[in-house]
């Protein structure tokens, strides 16, 4: 059942984010680098493509903090409420389970 399986590791989402988080950063940071010229916006046809910059980078930014904060931690809080649900769901049905076979027998002493 249920306690058959191993508790998760915290550290495990935490080693993986360690490994994974400089690879999300460095290319975050290279692609700000790469649009700032352009966000800052100069020479012909700045006025158009300085707005465009900017959204690239704000978009990019707010990917890379979902990706490595947001959505990590929300797998967390759900994890922890699953484990929680699956708990009380064995607990009671284990609980159910026990009452059903108490009233069996009860009946079968009843009948016979």
């Amino acid at each position: 059942g249920h306690q058959d399986r191993p508790k998760p590791d915290p550290s495990g989402l935490d080693q993986c984010l360690a490994q994974r988080h400089p690879p999300f950063l460095m290319t975050t940071f290279a692609l700000i680098a790469g649009m700032l010229p352009v966000s800052i916006g100069g020479g012909e046809g700045a006025d158009f493509y300085a707005p465009v910059g900017r959204a690239v980078i704000g978009g990019v930014i707010t990917s890379t903090v979902l990706t490595l904060l947001v959505i990590p931690t929300f797998y967390e809080i759900v994890d922890g409420l699953r484990n929680r649900f699956a708990d009380l769901a064995s607990r009671w049905f284990a609980g159910a389970k026990s009452w059903r076979s108490e009233t069996a027998e009860h009946a079968v002493a009843v009948d016979g």
